[in-house]
C-alpha cells in the first residue's frame, strides 16, 4: 500500500513539472513585452535614451535579460514559495489580483460539497433502495429536468425567487454580509448526483459481493432482499 501511495506521489510530481514546463513556454510564445507594457506610458514623456534605460531596468526587474533555463527555475522558485509574479497589466502583485476571486471560488465548492453529501447522496441511496417507487420516480423525474435545464436559466430563475421575489441574496457582486454563496451551491448541486448515486448503488447492490455478503448472514436485510428482487 505504501509502496503504492508514493508511486502515485511520484507520478503527480511528475506530472506537475511536466505542465510547469509546458505552461512556461506556452506563457514565452504569447506575443508582447511584459517590460515594454510597464514602460510604455512613459515613452511620451521621456527622451529616447531614457525610455532605453527604463526598458532595459524593466527587464532586469522581471529576470528576462537571463536566459531561459534561469527564467524557468527562478519563476518556478518563487511559484513554490506563492510569489506568482506582477501584473504588468493591472500594476499589483498577481496573488492580490486572483485572490479575491479564488477566495470566492473556494467558498462556493465548500458549500457546493456540504449540500451534495447532505443532501443529493442521501436523496440517491433511498431512490436506489426504493427502486421503481413513487419516491424513486421523482428524484429521477427531477434530476433529468435539473441536468437537461442549462445552467444559465437556472440561474435566472434562481435570481427572480432570491434576490428579486424574496430578497434574501445580493443580484449580484460580493456581499459578505450575506450567505448567498448557498445559492450557487444550491444551483451546482441540483442536478448532481442522485441519479448517478442511483444507477451505481443498484448495480453494487446487485453484485456477488453483497448476495455473499447477504448469504453469511450480513444484518442487511433490506439490501439483501433488493439484492435478489
Amino acid at each position: 500500500m505504501v509502496k503504492y501511495i508514493l508511486k502515485r506521489l511520484a507520478y503527480m510530481v511528475i506530472v506537475f513539472l511536466i505542465l510547469s514546463v509546458l505552461l512556461f513556454c506556452l506563457f514565452k510564445m504569447v506575443p508582447g513585452d511584459p517590460a515594454r507594457m510597464m514602460v510604455e506610458g512613459q515613452k511620451m514623456s521621456v527622451s529616447p535614451e531614457k525610455y532605453e534605460m527604463l526598458y532595459q531596468e524593466a527587464r532586469a526587474r522581471l529576470g528576462l535579460d537571463k536566459p531561459l533555463v534561469i527564467q524557468y527555475f527562478s519563476w518556478f522558485g518563487n511559484m513554490l514559495r506563492g510569489d506568482f509574479g506582477y501584473s504588468s497589466v493591472y500594476r499589483i502583485p498577481v496573488l492580490d489580483l486572483v485572490g479575491p476571486p479564488m477566495r470566492n471560488t473556494v467558498c462556493l465548492n465548500l458549500v457546493y460539497y456540504v449540500i451534495l453529501f447532505l443532501i443529493t447522496i442521501p436523496l440517491g441511496i433511498k431512490a436506489a433502495v426504493k427502486q421503481n417507487s413513487p419516491f424513486d420516480t421523482t428524484v429521477q423525474v427531477t434530476t433529468i429536468i435539473g441536468i437537461s435545464i442549462p445552467s444559465f436559466i437556472t440561474a435566472l430563475i434562481f435570481i427572480f425567487l432570491f434576490a428579486i421575489t424574496l430578497p434574501i441574496f445580493p443580484i449580484s457582486g460580493d456581499d459578505r454580509s450575506r450567505v448567498h454563496r448557498t445559492e450557487g451551491g444550491y444551483r451546482l448541486s441540483l442536478s448532481s448526483v442522485p441519479a448517478g448515486d442511483r444507477y451505481g448503488l443498484c448495480g453494487t447492490w446487485r453484485s456477488d459481493k453483497i448476495c455473499a455478503g447477504c448469504s453469511s448472514g450480513c444484518a442487511l436485510y433490506g439490501l439483501c432482499a433488493y439484492g435478489k428482487s
